[in-house]
């Protein structure tokens, strides 16, 4: 399972973090992801300004935990899943992918 981490909001504003940079990375990666057979992504970027999400700037507090945990649970519990069959992609390395935009929509 891929967690991809909450921005802490409050941080966010201060430093100036542009959001839409933050969701234009979480649209490629889920992309990068998915596109390779890793479908068990949980996505944290939007949480970040929940009251109790964030425990400071980058670790996760007990909103946060127990999300996570919810999430994570199911996936830990299947102990006999199937085989999966990921198709690793070379491209993901390269320049030209670091400096592509976003996918419009997420496969």
């Amino acid at each position: 399972m891929f967690v991809i981490p909450p921005i802490n909001a409050r941080w966010a504003d201060y430093t100036g973090l542009d959001m839409n940079m933050i969701n234009d990375f979480t649209r490629k990666i889920e992309y990068q992801l998915r596109s390779q057979g890793f479908e068990h992504i949980l996505d944290l970027t939007q949480d970040g300004a929940e009251p109790y999400f964030m425990e400071d700037t980058i670790h996760i507090g007990w909103r946060g935990w127990l999300k996570m945990d919810q999430s994570v649970a199911p996936f830990l519990k299947d102990l006999k899943a199937d085989p999966q069959h990921y198709k690793m992609n070379n491209h993901f390395y390269t320049k030209s992918w670091q400096n592509a935009k976003a996918p419009v929509k997420v496969d």
